[in-house]
């Protein structure tokens, strides 16, 4: 869903299609009704979309499909945008969670991630220590550089990370003001091409060798 803020926008845009301007960072909602435990109190989450407006927030995600995944290169041809859904693999890349984190087996579907296994927890060490690294780097935080990767990747991509809490929401928006290199974001690259890593909810690991090379 897109809404034209009425209030002075804070937050980098950029164009999806032909001339449809949105927030660099968009907001998901689905976790505020359900998948991430019990639902989120109603009038909590009409005051923290109220308050990701004042933001400047303006892309609010409640679609059930995002781009073309079979070819997500189709988005360039046909001028349209492409919504990367779960940009921090459900959560996982804001390097905030271990192997004590405890999820409800009935209500969070995080219970049942790969990557929040303590296997998963284990395959992962190393990305999730290089991502330290690199945020300290830059002054951020994993999660920012997280989206910020993502951002550098192509002009038509919009990542819509979910949240119910007030601190992500800023953190997840100040991620449009975090400037990756071409350099930084090559290195991203190679170490997501070469690092350990578990498979993920909604996608699979990437293996060492695993490339179309000629």
């Amino acid at each position: 869903m897109y809404r034209q803020s009425e209030v002075d926008e804070t937050m980098n845009t950029r164009i999806l299609g032909k001339d449809l301007k949105v927030s660099e960072i968009g907001l998901g909602c689905m976790g505020m009704s359900h998948a991430y435990g019990p639902a989120a109190d109603k009038g909590e989450m009409t005051r923290l979309l109220a308050q990701a407006v004042d933001m400047g927030y303006t892309f609010f995600d409640t679609a059930e499909v995002y781009g073309t995944p079979e070819n997500p290169n189709d988005n360039e041809e046909l001028q349209v945008g492409f919504v990367a859904f779960s940009p921090l693999a459900n959560g996982f890349l804001s390097a905030r969670y271990n192997k004590d984190s405890h999820f409800a087996e009935r209500t969070d579907y995080r219970s049942a991630m790969p990557q929040f296994t303590a296997e998963g927890m284990d395959q992962n060490q190393e990305l999730i220590q290089n991502l330290l690294d690199i945020a300290d780097r830059k002054n951020a935080t994993p999660a920012q550089i997280s989206l910020a990767w993502m951002l550098a990747k192509k002009p038509w991509i919009v990542p819509i990370p979910g949240t119910r809490k007030y601190s992500r929401l800023q953190e997840n928006a100040q991620a449009a003001e975090v400037t990756l290199t071409k350099e930084e974001v090559k290195a991203l690259d190679r170490m997501l091409e070469t690092v350990p890593m578990s498979q993920v909810f909604g996608g699979s690991r990437v293996s060492e060798r695993e490339k179309h090379e000629p």
